[in-house]
């Protein structure tokens, strides 16, 4: 500060010997002032503020597809025919749609029911429309289980053919216990038809001897039954056990396998 003023008393000085205080003046005011620069602002510091956003997103329901079955249509054949409708069933008389077709008009012909690849002389006689056309009703009888071709022949000589296949799902369980007076056992049944009389038939597998008629049952109205019996009658050995259906037109229902033991 001191070498500040000095020199300051000496510019004075100066301007006073060459022209007053005017040129002293005019030399201060041409003189250049000294800035000081001013230190860059601090930011002030801001109070942080968070937030979260919730946002629901809709569930995608899934798209209904509507199936929609295509039967294909029956396309007949140039040469006779015959077809049942429907082409299966339970060992039970029903009646089916027979139809046919391409065969001799308005003449009678005979319709062969039998296990396929056998005879019999189970027939029907229908007679055929004015454009060699069948379209009827027809009488599947009791059968067992089992594949079965319907023949037509006219004259004795075959002209067409049809499949039906006889199924059942019934089932047979068997317990044997040996108790002092025999042998017990407990035959159960189930997917019967319902109501239906059967006959419980025992075959041994080893040998000749005579089929053992075991006893009567009669399936409930849920197709299922029990059946007790006690019998001496025997012998050690694998048995076949078969029910019958009690009817005009005896059909087997079911079999299983048991063994009595010594």
């Amino acid at each position: 500060m001191r070498e500040v003023a000095r020199r300051i008393g000496f510019l004075t000085a100066v301007c006073m010997a060459f022209g007053g205080l005017v040129g002293c003046s005019a030399f201060a005011s041409a003189s250049p002032t000294p800035t000081i620069s001013r230190p860059p602002a601090v930011p002030t510091p801001t109070r942080q503020v968070g937030f979260v956003v919730r946002v629901t997103v809709p569930p995608t329901l899934p798209t209904a597809h509507t199936l929609r079955s295509t039967s294909t249509p029956f396309v007949p054949p140039p040469h006779p025919y015959i077809l049942l409708q429907p082409s299966s069933g339970p060992p039970v008389s029903r009646f089916v749609r027979l139809l046919g077709g391409n065969l001799p008009k308005r003449v009678p012909v005979d319709m062969v029911w039998a296990p396929k690849g056998h005879k019999s002389q189970l027939n029907t006689v229908i007679y055929t429309g004015p454009r060699g056309n069948i379209d009827v009703s027809y009488t599947v009888p009791m059968s067992a289980p089992g594949t079965y071709s319907l023949v037509a022949e006219i004259n004795g000589r075959q002209v067409a053919s049809a499949t039906y296949n006889v199924a059942s799902h019934a089932t047979l369980e068997v317990s044997t216990t040996v108790v002092s007076n025999g042998e017990s056992l407990v035959i159960r049944g189930h997917h019967f038809i319902p109501n239906f009389k059967l006959a419980l038939v025992a075959y041994q597998t080893v040998g000749t001897a005579t089929p053992l008629v075991l006893g009567m049952a009669k399936s409930s109205n849920h197709g299922a039954f029990v059946f007790r019996t006690t019998t001496r009658k025997l012998t050690p050995g694998q048995y076949v056990l078969r029910s019958w259906s009690v009817s005009d037109l005896a059909a087997q229902m079911a079999e299983t396998f048991f063994e009595v033991e010594v």
